[in-house]
């Protein structure tokens, strides 16, 4: 009788066979990663400039998204990372997130130097 699939063959014969899939997986994905290397590499250096721009470490994006930093780094040098697409909105998302915080505050601390407590104008910045 022959042997139609792999619960029919001996251990040794599985684990070749299986062997050879993780191989060929393995194989496929380390193309695709090639292949998207460039595509990757250019859209990773547009977050990067906008998060320079904006004055942002990547320690900042990372704790905002809830990633290791090594992510972000990854992210930002074409290397593959999981769940891409999630890690990309999450970014944008991060870079507004820490930027309006960040206006928040300087309008909160103008806020408190112009106006008093009482609400009438500060001395310092009367004519």
């Amino acid at each position: 009788m022959a042997k139609n699939t792999i619960n029919d063959m001996s251990e040794q014969g599985r684990c070749e066979i299986i062997g050879r899939r993780v191989l060929a997986n393995q194989e496929k994905r380390r193309q695709r990663n090639a292949q998207m290397y460039n595509t990757w590499l250019a859209e990773g250096q547009q977050f990067k400039l906008a998060r320079e721009q904006a004055d942002i470490s990547q320690v900042e994006v990372s704790k905002a998204i809830g990633a290791d930093k090594s992510v972000i780094r990854r992210f930002e040098s074409g290397l593959f990372v999981m769940r891409r697409p999630v890690i990309k909105a999450s970014y944008v998302l991060a870079l507004e997130a820490i930027t309006l915080r960040r206006l928040n505050i300087i309008n909160a601390l103008y806020n408190t130097q112009i106006v008093g407590r009482d609400n009438s104008t500060s001395e310092n910045f009367s004519n």
